[in-house]
């Protein structure tokens, strides 16, 4: 299959998951200890960036409206944690953070449904990066709305224009 036609597809399912109104907790959501809030205990916080987590994005958790935060900070310096949802091509210039670690690629396996809380994330330019299974913390501008990638096709609802990713351990 061609790559635009992977593209896509990732831009089909992604837009059909953030768009849709899924209240069901996902498995992903049964982790008694958050890894993410354990990770981010190492990670540095820049001056300048308001803290945003995956609870702040809707009104509650089984709401497809966005939160009054989340919508003030569009256009602002943001930093959040997460993990990154396995990507189709090793070499990426954006990926999918998601809250919890993904075992398996929600586009390669049919049963299995993207989590509702996701964020897409842009690498700066010239600043590719190869997928990982660790924690990252990333820093940089927050977007949010409807938006479609003219390139890819990829259509999201809430972005980070990332200035850093880290890795955390």
């Amino acid at each position: 299959m061609s790559r635009s036609r992977w593209l896509l597809l990732i831009a089909l399912f992604v837009a059909s998951a953030v768009l849709s109104a899924c209240g069901n907790k996902s498995t992903y959501e049964s982790s008694a200890v958050d890894p993410i809030q354990q990770a981010a205990k190492n990670a540095s916080s820049p001056k300048g960036y308001t803290s945003f987590t995956f609870d702040d994005m809707y009104v509650n958790p089984s709401s497809t409206d966005l939160s009054p935060k989340i919508q003030e900070l569009s256009g602002q310096q943001v930093q959040m944690n997460g993990f990154m949802a396995p990507p189709l091509t090793p070499e990426l210039e954006f990926f999918v953070l998601t809250r919890y670690m993904m075992e398996q690629c929600p586009f390669c396996n049919a049963v299995m449904n993207w989590p509702r809380d996701i964020v897409v994330i842009y690498l700066p330019e010239g600043q590719p990066m190869e997928a990982t299974d660790h924690p990252l913390f990333v820093k940089g501008r927050l977007d949010v709305g409807p938006y479609k990638d003219e390139l890819t096709g990829f259509v999201s609802l809430v972005r980070i224009y990332a200035d850093k990713v880290e890795e955390l351990e």
